[in-house]
């Protein structure tokens, strides 16, 4: 391979560049429009002058840039602005200078351009997903033989698309940020279109256009369709021409671009098909991931690596499975595939101590593992007492916001009332406590307990008619943010990006509070759950410098309630606490079993109490907490509704805010 190639209009300039350059006998000088780039090696390093209208410099890029894929190039501007040469070499992953007049400075970029092309520099952050993401690649397929997967890998191939075909939990998704992250567009930006019946062509593009219009995305980009035989024929169809004729217009900014997709199986029920278009479109590389039932022979090795990888993340001792269940979990027909595998292996450590697990240590969704048995316990557990309608203020459709006495009523549908969240100056108490509990409020008028189905459609259109429009002005955000403006411009772009993202995470948990389903009542670790969500934020506690202490109950930790909506319920319970906390704050959790908080019912109370905002300030009288106002209560308490049981809030203490949360024990 030459190492290096000067192109410039001027002979003068191309022998001057060479000598600055130390060009030796592998270097290659030329016009741009000269047939011996035609017919050379490759280069490694591409040095171009951009000289006179730029039309013949435009073309020889364009030629050259597919025929050197894993090339670094520097281009000189002269007397033009560096923006405007940007601009038109939009797409080349380029480095531009004014002027190589320090012979030591350009030699070396020279030197160093392609390691640093290649390297990405990727931040620590990054380094230990890769690694993740590596090793779950490798517990998942190594017994596949796939080599088609070998040619996506291939660099010279980083722009031929690849479809995956599979059922949910096969590894679809694995396989396509592995090509990503180790394949020929490496470095660059992975642009993920969750698909589904609703979208737009033009809702497809920006969605793409958010993702891919940042730094990483000029190297390369992976354009990664998911489930896309859920889009609109009209759309699959538009699509189709994005990958036959190229991307539209400021769609990407780079020419190393990869479409990949990921969909069901052909002639799976109860699916729309891939239009027969896009299917060839895509088809360039095509994988199928045959389902767990098809290679039950690898269900011990990876339950087992699944194993060791869990318990070396968390600096603990090797744990094994024996026998029983490696024999129980081979009986098992797997309906999702290797993630649900890994699902019970992951539960099953985290519910229990037991080295080495047997079949009777099993967790699925729960409840006890095996055939039949989430069916036959989920017969045995009580069903929770349906809780008493709040006292509803006025009879009349409109009720009041749940948060004061003194706010504004909100109108809602009447078949639909909205959930009070309950004001309450209360701790841990138990039946020794000296403190009397608050007196409960009066029931309402006996009446059937209300559907949240039209919580549950309000969820979803929010989260569907806002999420657009935040992408947009997050783009708009982040695109000022780049410009020469004002100081104040600048911080303000960066404020309006941050609280674009925030807004973004609170759609997204609407969103998951109108997808969950009907409550399936199983055992819950309440410990086990918290400790795993607060570990999830572990880099966000320890960069704020956050002191936590817990309180959490060891001998009975689990409640009968359902794990999706409790998962749910405390993730938005931990990241209002979080948000009220300031820098340096603490945080206190605690639970503990309380014979009669739960209308008359035993419960597993939960307290979580922080600093109130302004309290470390000194701020004096009793006010409203932001907690009061935040969307992550009002999706809390919803979700604990449905799961029986019940969220109160306290803040009367100027200092403090007390969440408290009784579940069904």
């Amino acid at each position: 391979m030459n190492s290096l190639w000067i192109v410039h209009r001027d002979p003068g300039q191309r022998a001057r560049l060479a000598r600055l350059a130390g060009a030796g006998d592998d270097t290659v000088l030329g016009h741009p429009a000269d047939p011996v780039f035609e017919h050379v090696p490759p280069a490694r390093m591409v040095l171009l002058g951009a000289e006179g209208d730029l039309e013949a410099e435009l073309e020889f890029a364009h030629r050259a840039a597919r025929r050197l894929p894993e090339a670094a190039w520097i281009l000189l501007s002269g007397e033009r602005a560096p923006g405007q040469v940007r601009a038109l070499f939009d797409t080349l992953d380029a480095e531009i200078l004014r002027d190589a007049g320090d012979a030591r400075l350009l030699r070396w970029r020279i030197a160093s351009g392609p390691s640093r092309r290649r390297a990405g520099s990727l931040p620590l952050s990054q380094r230990a997903s890769r690694d993740l993401l590596a090793g779950r690649f490798a517990r998942w397929f190594a017994d596949l033989e796939l080599p088609e997967l070998l040619r996506a890998l291939d660099p010279r191939l980083a722009d031929v698309p690849l479809l995956v075909r599979g059922e949910p939990g096969t590894g679809r998704a694995l396989l396509v940020r592995y090509v990503h992250a180790f394949g020929g567009t490496a470095g660059g930006a992975l642009a993920r279109v969750p698909c589904r019946s609703s979208l737009t062509g033009e809702q497809v593009a920006r969605t793409i256009a958010a993702r891919a219009r940042t730094e990483r995305g000029r190297r390369a980009c992976t354009i990664w369709l998911e489930d896309a035989d859920r889009l609109p024929a009209a759309v699959q169809q538009e699509i189709q021409g994005w990958i036959e004729f190229g991307p539209p217009e400021g769609l990407v900014r780079t020419r190393r671009v990869r479409f990949a997709a990921t969909c069901a199986e052909e002639g799976r029920a109860g699916r729309a098909a891939l239009a027969p278009g896009l299917a060839e479109a895509l088809a360039g590389l095509c994988l199928r991931l045959p389902p767990l039932r098809e290679r039950r022979a690898v269900v011990a090795s990876v339950a087992s690596d699944c194993a060791r990888s869990w318990c070396e993340a968390r600096a603990l001792p090797r744990r094994s499975l024996d026998a029983s269940a490696i024999a129980a979990l081979e009986a098992w027909d797997w309906p999702g595939n290797l993630r649900e595998l890994e699902a019970v292996v992951v539960q099953s450590l985290s519910a229990s101590a037991a080295d080495p697990l047997r079949a009777r240590d099993l967790v699925h969704g729960g409840l006890p593992f095996g055939p039949g048995a989430p069916a036959e316990r989920a017969l045995e557990l009580e069903e929770p007492a349906p809780r008493e309608a709040p006292e509803r203020v006025e009879p009349a459709p409109e009720v009041p916001i749940p948060v004061a006495a003194s706010a504004e009523p909100s109108a809602v549908p009447a078949e639909e009332p909205a959930i009070p969240v309950e004001l309450v100056g209360t701790a841990l108490e138990d039946e020794e406590s000296p403190a009397a509990p608050p007196a409960p409020p009066e029931p309402a008028p006996p009446g059937p307990e209300p559907s949240d189905a039209g919580l549950r459609r309000l969820a979803r259109a929010l989260s569907h008619e806002l999420r657009n429009p935040l992408t947009s002005i997050l783009t708009f955000a982040q695109i000022l943010a780049r410009q020469p403006v004002e100081p104040e411009l600048a911080d303000l772009a960066e404020q309006v990006g941050r609280d674009v993202k925030r807004l973004t995470g609170r759609l997204e948990r609407l969103r998951q509070l109108a997808e969950l389903g009907p409550p399936r009542p199983g055992r819950v670790d309440v410990s086990a759950l918290l400790e795993e969500l607060l570990e999830a934020r572990r880099e966000s506690i320890r960069s704020r410098r956050l002191l936590v202490l817990k309180e959490l109950e060891s001998r009975e930790p689990r409640v009968i309630s359902d794990p999706a909506q409790l998962r749910l319920a405390f993730e938005c319970i931990l990241d209002l606490a979080l948000d009220l906390v300031p820098e340096r704050g603490d945080l206190f959790i605690a639970s503990r079993h309380h014979p009669s908080a739960l209308a008359g019912r035993a419960s597993l109370r939960v307290l979580l109490r922080c600093p109130s905002p302004g309290a470390a300030a000194g701020a004096s009288g009793a006010g409203l907490s932001p907690a009061e106002h935040s969307l992550d209560l009002a999706v809390a308490e919803a979700a604990l509704r449905r799961a029986g049981a019940s969220l109160a809030l306290d803040s009367s203490d100027p200092a403090e805010t007390v969440l408290l949360t009784d579940l069904p024990a």
